[in-house]
């Protein structure tokens, strides 16, 4: 009889126990080899541990063997499972992917536990009705889950990872001391008449990080001030969505945790929260919202990120969420105005195309003169945290946190000096400048032109402009590879 080569596939999911452990699926698999004359390829052995059946592309090696199944030749003769359940808990892809492997790749696929007469038509029906079952005992796992957590959370027990100011001890949120005073201070500040964006700046220049290690936005302090956990309620969504907004099927439940704020205190914030957002306009992205010329080319001079155009101005889209400490924005007149100019300038003004040339290696100097400033002020500010620690102001993980975030942006900087002092030397600068610069300038101010056409002239014209508003400064950095 000939020995049929067989590949393993083994899958477990987070709640199986035991008796589905990969050891334990591979044992039995061998068991079942050695008594049908079947010899398991090691290099062809397919684990996915503690994911769920119920999608075939979410399972990396169920994918991986799938691949390697429609190789020619073929590596393999079947593919064996400990159970149907394992292969798959989806009726629309167990029959997909076994109808490829059968009918295309001349692959079997066999259950030990569930042996089926393959020369049985029967077979067809048994198999078919196993696979229905598995389906059904998926879907009745997700609702039995589902029911066990909603009553969870009528008993007020809270079922995610900790919001900010709080962390998980033995089941239960416990404050944790300088995040649970930031909350407080963030309510005061929230009520005395600061901006989500006004409180996000001083959370991320007091060095705090969201529990994911992100620096703090506009829209994740309305989450704390809309939260009800700091008031020692609990919230959770059964169907999974809107997390962070009250839907009608939301529970909210007291909890045994301790408060952050008073009721009173949380109850004036939803009120000035519901004012502030009856009061601003519902945010619409506008049809040609990325069709504008100048889209993604402008970045702030102090964060790099790109301005974003708000009614008839450009700003740092940073500022906006919390993310840049400056304020930079200009009328979009003023700046096409500008640009327009500045090319005007670049093509007819310049008799010796040289004089370009060294005009940008000035501006180089004076960008590194301003980083250089920047470098000296975080270094100031690196020995006042070191001297905080010391004198016990701060604690030892306050002090590493700060030190990291500094440090960090130290590197950037030099990162930035040393970019600029290698850019390319005067002489070859000024020769691509004016070979490239004759071109689809007029492009950009003509009128019978759509939009479309300007934003991709503009985009192979241009690399980035980098914009300063405390220097009234427009740096123009030209694609030279056009």
């Amino acid at each position: 009889m000939k020995v049929r080569r067989a590949a393993c596939y083994i899958r477990v999911s987070t709640d199986d126990q035991v008796e589905y452990s990969p050891d334990s699926q591979l044992r039995e698999m061998r068991i079942y080899a050695k008594q049908h004359n079947i010899e398991i390829l090691e290099n062809h052995i397919y684990i996915d541990e503690g994911i769920s059946g119920r999608k075939a592309e979410t399972r990396p090696r169920f994918q991986a063997m799938i691949a390697n199944a429609k190789t020619k030749p073929k590596p393999f003769d079947l593919v064996l499972l400990y159970k149907f359940s394992r292969f798959a808990r989806n009726r629309e892809d167990s029959v997909v992917y076994k109808s490829l492997l059968r009918k295309k790749c001349g692959i079997d696929v066999i259950s030990i536990k569930e042996p089926l007469d393959c020369d049985n038509k029967m077979s067809i029906i048994m198999e078919a009705f196993i696979e229905a079952m598995d389906e059904y005992y998926s879907i009745n796992l997700s609702e039995d889950v589902r029911r066990t957590m909603t009553e969870k959370a009528l008993r007020g027990e809270y079922q995610s990872s900790p919001p900010f100011g709080y962390q998980m001890k033995n089941k239960a949120l416990v404050p944790v001391q300088n995040e649970a005073a930031a909350v407080k201070t963030i309510f005061e500040k929230f009520l005395s008449g600061e901006s989500y964006l006004s409180i996000a700046h001083w959370l991320n220049l007091a060095g705090f990080k969201t529990h994911r290690g992100n620096p703090f936005e506009n829209r994740t302090v309305e989450y704390i001030i809309k939260n009800p956990v700091y008031i020692g309620k609990t919230r959770w969504t059964p169907s999974g969505k809107d997390g962070r907004k009250h839907s009608d099927n939301t529970i909210i439940a007291d909890s045994t945790h301790e408060p952050l704020v008073s009721k009173e205190v949380w109850e004036k914030a939803q009120q000035r929260a519901f004012q502030l957002k009856s009061t601003c306009r519902p945010r619409a992205t506008p049809q040609n919202r990325n069709k504008d010329w100048l889209s993604g080319l402008v970045v702030c001079a102090s964060c790099g990120r790109a301005l974003v155009k708000c009614g008839p101005y450009w700003r740092c889209g940073g500022y906006a969420h919390g993310l840049c400490q400056n304020s930079q924005y200009i009328s979009d007149q003023i700046i096409k105005d500008a640009v327009i100019k500045r090319i005007a300038n670049d093509i007819r003004c310049e008799a010796d195309s040289n004089s370009l040339a060294i005009r940008q290696g000035q501006d180089n100097k004076s960008r590194i003169a301003g980083l250089q400033s920047q470098l000296k002020k975080f270094n100031t500010a690196l020995e006042r945290a070191r001297k905080a620690y010391l004198i016990g102001a701060d604690t030892l993980e306050e002090y590493s946190n700060n030190k990291s975030s500094i440090i960090s942006k130290i590197e950037q900087i030099n990162q930035e000096i040393k970019a600029l002092k290698d850019s390319e030397n005067p002489e070859k600068l000024a020769a691509d400048l004016h070979n490239y610069l004759e071109r689809p300038e007029w492009v950009l101010i003509d009128p019978d032109l759509p939009m479309t056409v300007k934003y991709s002239a503009a985009h192979s014209i241009f690399k980035k402009m980098i914009f300063d508003r405390q220097n009234n400064r427009l740096k123009i950095e030209y694609r030279l590879d056009y």
